[in-house]
């Protein structure tokens, strides 16, 4: 299996790719966020032109933009002058940090190095200064469309996002040690980059704080009133409840943590909620709200974003397996890689590959969560001989515990 610090490169993601049975849903039935598809779009492009991407993209982008500085490192090893260095705090046991920086060779989704001063330079080109072609930066900014002509938030690479009658166009990425986001009006009037080795969370709410405040100079006044508007407010409420909600068939899964801030939603990276003058509760970072509603059936939690409405239910704490039935190493075969589940002062820890080991909360028999994943437990009796870890960006990924992968 993988661990912090392996490198990796196209050709590994491609190996794993092919090992794939069946596709999760057919292209156009709806939108699952995939860097693996812009690793196979990198792969085609140096297909047809002949040449390593990394190459092409300079020669025929960056180089023409003046961007000296930004290239896709496609050797895990490669030397970057003048390259950041990237560290994480250490866990609790251990005080102080320690250098974290990716080995990736993989281009397209990830391994792209840039400057501030670039960065201004690309910003500089999608406001149309006749660097690139218009025809092309108007279908960049478009959002997509499934086949039931239904609109999605994602586009060409870009999440679309609407305050006032402005759209703001942006993305980010995390990675160890480096997180880094880029926003745009769609008119180019006004971008914001930013970076940090802190929280991506808190990277994400900056940004797009700062773009609702700026906006405002550009914008007439009806547009201004609307952009307001959308300002949280902070009032009092009191029917946020802590604790895991879950989908019957545990395809979507939240946890609610309540913080000395305040509370918080445990899913992908994280965010903090704001209570919202109409009751609800404000996604910091996010398009969307989240409300708490207590029914006949127990609390359920509402999520409300402009593409989405769901309801989910709380899940039962109801647990007849002991806890030492989930411990131990649980291996894919197909991704060479390992999951951890072991006791550590009475907590289930759960690691997985190259990332830290982090605390559990077994909620049912069949279900465990931690920081924005959740795993599926398979029983056989009070035996688990599988678990199915999911993410919010991937289906269910089959784990065996290492006794049953033995036995094939």
């Amino acid at each position: 299996g993988l661990r912090a610090g392996d490198a990796i490169s196209t050709s590994d993601v491609m190996r794993w790719i092919g090992g794939e049975q069946e596709l999760n849903f057919l292209p156009g039935m709806r939108f699952q966020y995939s860097n693996t598809g812009y690793t196979v779009l990198a792969e085609i492009i140096a297909t047809i032109t002949g040449m390593p991407f990394a190459r092409y993209a300079k020669q025929m982008l960056f180089d023409k933009l003046g961007m000296v500085d930004t290239l896709f490192v496609d050797s895990p090893d490669q030397l970057i002058p003048r390259r950041a260095l990237g560290y994480v705090p250490n866990n609790a046991a251990v005080s102080g940090y320690s250098l974290r920086n990716p080995r990736y060779g993989v281009v397209g989704s990830t391994s792209l190095q840039t400057t501030l001063a670039d960065m201004q330079r690309w910003a500089t080109a999608l406001a149309d200064n006749g660097s690139l072609p218009s025809n092309l930066l108007i279908k960049f900014g478009d959002r997509g469309v499934l086949d039931d002509g239904k609109q999605i938030p994602y586009g060409f690479g870009q999440i679309g996002l609407t305050y006032g009658h402005r759209e703001i166009l942006f993305h980010g990425g995390v990675d160890y040690g480096f997180n880094a986001a880029f926003a745009r009006t769609r008119d180019g009037l006004f971008s914001v980059f930013a970076a940090t080795n802190g929280s991506f969370a808190e990277l994400e709410e900056l940004i797009l704080s700062i773009i609702k405040q700026n906006i405002s100079d550009v914008d007439p006044p009806q547009a201004v009133a609307a952009v307001a508007a959308l300002q949280p407010k902070q009032v009092a409420r009191a029917s946020a409840r802590e604790g895991v909600f879950a989908s019957a068939d545990l395809s979507d899964v939240r946890r609610i943590l309540k913080k000395e801030k305040g509370y918080y939603l445990d899913w992908m990276q994280g965010f903090d909620l704001v209570p919202s003058e109409e009751g609800s509760y404000s996604i910091i970072g996010a398009t969307g709200s989240l409300s708490f509603k207590d029914e006949d059936a127990g609390y359920s939690l509402i999520l409300q974003t402009p593409d989405t409405s769901l309801r989910i239910p709380e899940a039962p704490r109801v647990r007849t397996c002991p806890v030492e039935a989930y411990i131990g190493c649980y291996v894919n075969k197909e991704l060479g890689s390992l999951v951890q589940i072991y006791l550590d002062s009475g907590e289930v820890f759960l690691k997985i590959a190259n990332l830290e080991p982090e605390a559990a909360d077994v909620v049912k028999d069949d279900l465990l969560v931690w920081r924005g994943y959740w795993a599926i437990a398979n029983l056989d009796g009070n035996v688990v001989g599988s678990i199915d870890i999911c993410h919010p960006r991937c289906l269910r990924v089959r784990f065996w515990k290492i006794s049953y992968a033995e036995r094939d």
